[in-house]
């Protein structure tokens, strides 16, 4: 496994954060686990964004709470869903640890990993050290996703579970993204469908409503969507998709119950 100094070494690297002593000290610790001094800091949503559209980062740091603006998931999600990030570059969101519940709630598109704050160096230094050596493993599947090649991107999912059985969630998380990318919404409810009966997982209870939903099963993905809100009241997502169904039934008066709760 490669050192952190020696991964971090020639890396484009963002850290964003809205104070000026966090962001001068956030360069300073990148520094010293082995950035070169390629590390650019932004104080606000506008000011990253910009430096993603001008830039190719390997890794962004974001804090998720950046006063008025755009917050560090906002960002996340813009710079995602424009390719300006890509899949095979790390984003790593910083968060106090009383709003880490719905942080992860409220997400379209996910960081690499969360780190909460307050932290040390040394807690930065085993994060970044897994975080990317997870993603230096599955590069080439990254790599497929920025290519927009779904089926590659299944077959090396398929490849890679028998290689890194260990990371098999996340790599499994991917297969079912991939599958109904392509609108083979059968064969990922059946992936999703493994998956709860091995453990029940919040991201497979969403994906097995989401394929439901889009089979038009709308009572089935209700009741899915209703147990995942039961257990997970603050993932937002589901909401969102229990509306979607409201509204297909024409009970639009559920529907913005759905969208207020």
């Amino acid at each position: 496994m490669a050192s952190l100094e020696n991964m971090l070494s020639g890396m484009r690297i963002l850290a964003i954060d809205d104070l000026v002593e966090s962001r001068s000290a956030m360069k300073k610790m990148l520094v010293i686990l082995g950035a070169d001094n390629t590390v650019d800091v932004a104080m606000d949503g506008d000011e990253a964004t910009e430096f993603i559209v001008n830039n190719d980062y390997d890794l962004v740091i974001s804090d998720y709470n950046l006063g008025r603006g755009r917050d560090g998931q906002q960002i996340l999600e813009e710079a995602r869903f424009t390719h300006r990030l890509k899949a095979t570059s790390t984003f790593v969101m910083l968060t106090g640890e009383n709003a880490m519940d719905m942080v992860m709630g409220a997400i379209e598109y996910e960081p690499d990993d969360y780190v909460t704050k307050p932290f040390t160096i040394d807690v930065m230094r085993q994060r970044l050290t897994r975080i990317l050596t997870v993603k230096e493993i599955l590069r080439p599947i990254y790599e497929t996703i920025d290519m927009q090649a779904k089926r590659k991107t299944i077959q090396l999912c398929d490849e890679y579970i028998k290689k890194h059985p260990r990371l098999a969630l996340k790599i499994l998380r991917i297969k079912g993204r991939a599958l109904m990318g392509m609108k083979a919404y059968e064969d990922a409810l059946n992936l999703y469908e493994v998956i709860l009966h091995e453990r029940e997982i919040n991201w497979a209870l969403l994906g097995k409503a989401t394929c439901l939903f889009n089979l038009e099963k709308y009572d089935s993905s209700k009741r899915v969507l209703e147990h995942t809100i039961k257990e997970h009241p603050k993932y937002v997502q589901c909401y969102d998709l229990l509306s979607k169904i409201n509204i297909k039934e024409k009970d639009l008066v559920s529907a913005q119950d759905a969208l207020v709760r």
